[in-house]
């Protein structure tokens, strides 16, 4: 990962008063925002904003690989393929579980066990 990258991913994670440290520049969910945002910083603060409400909503506090796949986003090279396949009655879906498993950026613990006590 591009130095200048992981450094605004902190920079975000700083502006964001969740409870628990998210760790979004790290070696598990960094590859995955990178992918979900198609490399556009536009979309990455998109997606952040989205995921903090998650976070709060659901009262996680902090930012996970299992809450980002949660929020079911498409990046946006591919919205206005899901778009014309939905005119058809068809679905797109792209599937970052693989993803992850193939960047390797789902921890052990995110795998086994999506809550692991509350920390608050």
């Amino acid at each position: 990962m591009n130095r200048d990258y992981l450094q605004l991913l902190t920079s975000f994670e700083a502006l964001m008063p969740l409870r628990r440290g998210s760790g979004l520049a790290s070696e598990q969910l960094a590859p995955l925002l990178l992918s979900m945002s198609n490399r556009n910083i536009g979309e990455l603060k998109n997606l952040l904003v989205l995921a903090f409400e998650e976070a709060v909503i659901s009262g996680e506090e902090r930012i996970t690989a299992k809450l980002l796949l949660r929020l079911d986003r498409l990046p946006p090279d591919l919205r206005d393929q899901a778009a014309s396949a939905a005119e058809y009655g068809m679905d797109v879906k792209l599937d970052y579980q693989a993803r992850i498993r193939e960047l390797g950026a789902v921890s052990e613990d995110e795998t086994d066990d999506e809550s692991d006590g509350d920390d608050r």
